[in-house]
């Protein structure tokens, strides 16, 4: 981006008093012709309004991120730039379509109607290079009023209906304001779409596989919902990495709105589960560092894809809720920064929990790792020493599918004995810890 683009302590000064409109992208171009348009005074743009060289500014702006656009009039969504040079009013993109087919005399002079669906809002906008972007997510979720702007449609999406191509903003008044207007959109858009998690629907028909209507979902289901919203949202991509926690912060304020539970560095106290997460080795991409989050969090792998996959499905045949058998009794988070909810300098969670100690034995040929007890064996995900003595604590146990839980190792980093997690297991025999003992841990 140009030096136009963006705020830096050297150039705040000239941005308070003017903007040079001819130098900006070309993307803030037409940002700037479509608020005029829609008679709105007050814009935000993220690289204009924060001072990016200032990290001062950037912590207190960050912080507020998530107001900002959950209180925007409405959100304008470059789907189809690929940087601010991109532009907002792109040319159309029509594609041909050849249907091949046959018909007879009796019916060549009758009228016939084509029709073919390419594919979903969704789905192109699932694809689009803004929708790459970590940030997106949020402020997709959290902005009460989105216009979507591709090469080949225009999309409304706001709390109650979603549109394709609007002629006029009246269009969507009028057909909010309509009762038959609202049912006929219901219906056409209802197969297109998941809700975004503060949406409440036209018709309150939900699928119960939705993440719309936070309010009405149970607390288990509620963590579920968050949990696949952290698999989403660490594919997206980050321009600064350490922005992984800080990004979700607006996210994780208005979640909390809708559940009893405290937010401690990407996951809720009360959701044992959310400990149980693993690296997806299909697209790991880096090693682990030092980003401010804790060990136990996910945000302390700085670029790596989140998966919960291996807890639900594993869990997904049960009959019954699955039990927690370990409590985070508490916590204690230091903030890195203005935001609570943001990047953490020190964070660590006490779990009451039954734990067994092992040692580690390596695979010939293998880059794996098993714990050998009588016959039972454990594949876990993480790096090995040969001979290390690790802990293990389980933190759920099903009947069919066994016990899950934490691989640790013992830390003495900040002066007293704590321990920093390495990996998850599952699938163990349940007996396996009947020789264990029950123990509250510090993990950091």
């Amino acid at each position: 981006m140009t030096d136009a683009g963006i705020t830096t302590i050297a150039t705040f000064g000239e941005k308070k008093t003017r903007l040079k409109r001819s130098k900006l992208p070309r993307t803030f171009k037409h940002f700037f012709e479509i608020a005029k348009l829609m008679k709105i005074r007050y814009v935000w743009i993220d690289s204009l309004c924060i001072v990016q060289d200032s990290d001062k500014d950037r912590q207190r702006e960050l912080a507020c991120v998530g107001q900002i656009y959950s209180g925007a009039v409405c959100t304008i969504a470059a789907e189809s730039a690929k940087d601010a040079q991109g532009g907002i009013w792109l040319e159309s993109r029509i594609r041909k379509v050849e249907v091949e087919g046959t018909t007879t005399l009796e019916t060549i002079s009758q009228e016939q109607n084509i029709r073919t669906y390419l594919s979903v809002i969704d789905q192109r906008l699932h694809k689009s290079p803004l929708q790459q972007r970590a940030w997106s997510l949020p402020e997709r979720m959290l902005s009460p009023r989105v216009l979507h702007f591709t090469f080949s449609h225009i999309y409304w999406e706001c709390r109650e209906i979603k549109l394709d191509n609007p002629v006029l903003l009246a269009d969507v008044e009028e057909v909010v304001a309509s009762p038959a207007g609202r049912q006929a959109a219901s219906s056409e858009w209802h197969h297109m779409t998941k809700l975004r998690p503060f949406d409440v629907p036209v018709d309150i028909r939900m699928d119960p596989y939705s993440t719309g209507f936070l309010s009405s979902l149970s607390t288990s289901n509620l963590f579920y919902v968050w949990r696949m919203l952290i698999e989403d949202y660490t594919t997206k991509y980050l321009t600064q990495w350490s922005d992984r926690l800080p990004a979700l912060s607006g996210l994780a304020a208005e979640t909390q709105m809708h559940v009893n539970s405290e937010y401690i560095c990407g996951i809720w106290s009360d959701d044992p589960k959310g400990l149980l997460w693993a690296v997806d080795d299909s697209v790991h991409t880096s090693e682990k560092v030092e980003i401010g989050a804790p060990s136990w969090s996910w945000a302390s792998h700085e670029r790596d894809p989140i998966t919960y996959r291996h807890i639900h499905e594993a869990l997904a045949t049960e009959d019954v809720e699955t039990i927690p058998l370990a409590r985070i009794m508490h916590t204690h988070i230091v903030p890195a920064g203005l935001d609570p909810k943001g990047r953490a300098s020190y964070g660590s969670v006490h779990i009451m929990c039954r734990a067994r100690r092992i040692t580690c034995v390596e695979h010939l040929h293998s880059m794996r790792c098993t714990f050998y007890r009588e016959d039972a064996t454990i594949r876990p995900q993480f790096k090995y020493s040969e001979h290390n003595s690790v802990m293990i604590i389980r933190v759920l146990a099903s009947e069919r599918n066994g016990s899950w839980g934490l691989v640790l190792q013992p830390s003495t980093k900040y002066g007293q004995v704590d321990f920093v997690r390495i990996g998850v297991i599952g699938g163990v025999e349940n007996r396996w810890f009947d020789d264990g003992y029950d123990r509250t841990v510090s993990i950091v």
